[in-house]
């Protein structure tokens, strides 16, 4: 009860002493005009004091005084519902929120037609047309003291009533960061807001997957605002908690029947027939492969509350264009609806990191001996192809070189000059002859070095080239 000790201080009993100063000089002046006989003077003192009391009460005492501790009158915020009992049992429901207006215990949304004016006389006509109209009922006045609303006489018969809540919900502007709230509300907020259900587990008691993976944790998100604050305040003790009794049986049939792969996916894979088996039994339709799986629990989690004496379907809830349900006195919204995260053992975790950089570190082996490889190919080749030049130059050298030796050999015998001997080497006589002498030349240049020796085809080219022998 700490925020109803706060509240209490709320406000300045300063006011409260200038009334009561003003009320006695009021009446004490009053009677002595009187005792004195000026009437006319004591009737104007009279008139000016009740003229200012009052609006001393209503401007000061009431919003500095009674409003902050819920004495006859009550602050009721924007966006925000408050319950008034009478005595120990309810009362009525008193709500201030743009766009929705009040239907007994529901809080429901205007019609997309309903776009008043913005000045206030001219709003305030059209407001109560567009009701009487479209038959919605009449809803309590303003006031000219705005979010301040009159709850009864004080303060045995008339009170807010103040209730324990906790839920968690995403932080404002903070991405993905969550607000644990625990607190005693005397009003209830009635916005669209992302609740958050966490499922825990230690991993002694964790749930296991369809492939024996230990799950020990798992969040739920789902778009909600109130719609009955009566129900979601006084029909369950606290109503994410009884949300929370209805998502965990499906989530759990749901880890036991999909592997957590699928479920960070939120998608069914083919699997083998047993699991389709044991998934059709349990969710009584069979799971195709590549089915929504969000889907599949906001149709589990709708079924699970049909029959929940404050469920309320969809066309039964008016001006809501999206899919969703009432129920614990809450709407939910199928849009945004998801399981946000599924969250195997630490040990898993663990091993399944170290399978990961194992895999990596294979994976990199293989990427280097490939690269190694077609390393070493490379060099082969290119190896074998610098041989080969160099093989054919030290052979182009040999020929020129013992070229010379063949032709001198010749002439000498032959006894027959050199130039004759050319000359009809290139006339196509003497080709034996002087491959034959060549090769001795060559024999006698290679015996006694590492070096290539020419091919017979080599030697017949050579030849042509030189002396323009035709093949």
């Amino acid at each position: 009860m700490e925020n109803k000790e706060e509240e209490k201080k709320v406000g300045g009993k300063g006011w409260l002493t200038i009334v009561i100063v003003w009320t006695i000089t009021w009446v004490l002046v009053s009677l002595l005009l009187g005792f004195v006989q000026q009437l006319f003077f004591a009737g104007l003192v009279i008139l000016v004091g009740l003229v200012v009391g009052v609006w001393i009460f209503i401007n000061f005492t009431i919003p500095m005084f009674f409003a902050p501790r819920d004495l006859s009158w009550a602050f009721v915020n924007e966006s925000e519902a408050i319950l008034v009992f009478h005595g120990a049992k309810y009362d009525k429901t008193l709500m201030n929120y743009e766009g929705f207006y009040l239907d007994h215990d529901f809080i429901i949304r205007l019609p997309d037609g309903f776009k008043p004016p913005d000045k206030k006389e001219e709003k305030k006509k059209y407001v109560e047309k567009y009701f009487k109209d479209n038959g919605l009922p009449s809803q309590p006045k303003q006031g000219f003291l705005g979010g301040i609303k009159w709850i009864g006489f004080p303060p045995s018969l008339h009170e807010v009533a103040i209730i324990h809540q906790s839920w968690k919900a995403f932080r404002e502007n903070e991405v993905g960061k969550m607000k644990t709230y625990d607190e005693f509300l005397r009003g209830i907020k009635l916005f669209l807001d992302q609740y958050v259900f966490d499922y825990k587990k230690s991993p002694g008691e964790a749930i296991e997957d369809i492939h024996r993976v230990p799950i020990v944790g798992a969040r739920i998100v789902t778009p909600a605002r109130v719609y009955c604050p009566r129900s979601s305040m006084l029909s369950t003790k606290n109503w994410v908690e009884s949300t929370g009794a209805t998502l965990w049986p499906i989530l759990e049939n749901m880890i036991a029947c999909f592997s957590w792969e699928e479920l960070t996916v939120m998608r069914a894979n083919k699997g083998k027939v047993a699991v389709h088996k044991k998934r059709k039994i349990i969710f009584g339709k069979e799971i195709k492969e590549g089915e929504d799986l969000n889907e599949l629990f906001w149709s589990l989690f709708k079924g699970a509350v049909d029959s929940v004496a404050t469920y309320i379907p969809k066309n039964e809830i008016p001006n809501e264009k999206e899919e969703c349900f009432s129920v614990f006195g809450m709407i939910f919204y199928k849009e945004g609806f998801k399981v946000y995260k599924i969250d195997p053992d630490q040990k898993f975790r663990d091993d399944a990191n170290k399978r990961y950089e194992e895999e990596k570190a294979r994976e990199a082996a293989l990427i280097k001996a490939d690269s190694d490889k077609k390393v070493k190919v490379i060099k082969a080749k290119a190896e074998a192809e610098a041989l080969e030049i160099e093989g054919d130059a030290v052979q182009a050298n040999l020929l020129s070189r013992t070229s010379g030796f063949a032709i001198k050999a010749i002439a000498g015998t032959l006894d027959i000059p050199e130039e004759e001997v050319s000359k009809r080497l290139r006339e196509g006589e003497l080709k034996e002859e002087f491959k034959d002498f060549l090769k001795q030349g060559l024999d006698r240049e290679t015996s006694d070095n590492d070096q290539y020796y020419p091919s017979d085809a080599s030697i017949a080219s050579f030849i042509r080239m030189m002396f323009g022998q035709k093949k």
